[in-house]
């Protein structure tokens, strides 16, 4: 699945291929200073939107402790 992220009508990125538990916006200049990131919850699968699969955002804050929960391996 590919996903789009437009911000104030802008886009921020095109058919990003979209992965559990990894950020739509997988650069920083994307979404810092002051946005936060989107995240899967489960293997992304349109049909089981709202079912299996839930498409999170978390605000800058909680990105930052996802990011560092992630590059200690602890994210899920």
């Amino acid at each position: 699945m590919c996903a789009d992220v437009k911000r104030n009508g802008e886009d921020i990125i095109r058919g990003v291929r979209c992965y559990s538990g990894e950020p739509l916006m997988p650069y920083a200049y994307m979404h810092d200073p002051s946005f936060g990131n989107f995240i899967f919850d489960a293997d992304p699968d349109w049909t089981n939107f709202g079912s299996s699969v839930s498409l999170l955002y978390l605000n800058k804050d909680e990105y930052a402790i996802y990011a560092e929960m992630a590059a200690k391996g602890s994210a899920s």
